[in-house]
């Protein structure tokens, strides 16, 4: 089958090559699939794409007029792709089953310490010749602190794991308390995502991004969190809603 591939980074060649083992022929692109690229799948039956690529339903009509009939997307999540107008147009949709779980978690744990120990903020300091250990780049441990981790799936139980080595006590919270805690290779405490806001000091978000999860993290969500609690969110932006709540909302006029 022809396949080409769009928003391919360079350290992805040889990646994709490799896992094609020479079975099709495979075109990679540079450019991000949009409506005034999609053109270059002319003559294609599959297409391949990545988790910043746009796959809307003006996107994947065009697709559709051109042949496509597959889409493979490089991305576990498939929010940026317009499955019900792939179904609707007969095109197939696939996704990568997961991440690495252990990058991702000890990415979190990298954005903890550089959080927790005001790594940038020091850096900056020294950068400027500034080395003198003030009082707003006192740092805390990890070591006692109570973490919390919302979404226990593959990437949740490896972080559980790591932040149980620095001497964190662990909450999760879960859709699927008991089969997670039946999973996790550690002891942690499972608890309603209410419970863990009020009690843990750092906040992980291992969540996929669906309409029930769209916003979760909203202005009612951190009030509920301890002060000067952490979030950490590796997973999809749009899990948090940042903007404040106007005047009018807050009095509910």
């Amino acid at each position: 089958m022809k396949a080409i591939a769009f928003n391919v980074e360079a350290y992805e060649e040889p990646l994709l090559r490799q896992g094609n083992h020479g079975q099709h022929e495979l075109t990679l692109l540079p450019d991000p699939l949009s409506e005034q690229t999609a053109g270059q799948a002319a003559g294609y039956g599959a297409i391949l794409i990545s988790g910043k690529d746009d796959a809307s339903e003006k996107v994947l009509r065009k697709l559709s007029e051109l042949g496509i009939r597959f889409l493979v997307t490089r991305s576990a999540g498939t929010d940026h792709i317009d499955t019900q107008a792939a179904e609707k147009l007969g095109i197939t949709v696939k996704n990568i089953p997961r991440y690495s779980p252990s990058a991702i978690a000890e990415h979190a744990v990298a954005l903890m310490l550089a959080l927790g120990r005001h790594l940038i903020q020091a850096t900056d300091r020294i950068r400027g010749g500034n080395f003198l250990l003030t009082n707003e780049l006192v740092g805390f441990e990890l070591d006692g602190k109570t973490a919390g981790i919302v979404g226990y799936g593959n990437i949740g139980q490896v972080l559980a794991k790591i932040l149980t080595g620095f001497g964190c006590t662990v909450l999760a919270f879960d859709n699927k308390p008991d089969q997670a805690q039946r999973e996790s290779a550690v002891p942690v405490e499972m608890v309603s995502l209410e419970a863990l806001l009020e009690r843990a000091d750092v906040v992980s978000l291992h969540l996929p991004l669906t309409r029930e999860t769209q916003g979760l993290f909203n202005a009612q969500t951190f009030a509920r969190m301890k002060p000067g609690a952490m979030l950490i969110n590796t997973g999809r932006g749009a899990l948090l809603n940042t903007r404040r709540p106007s005047a009018r909302s807050e009095t509910g006029s």
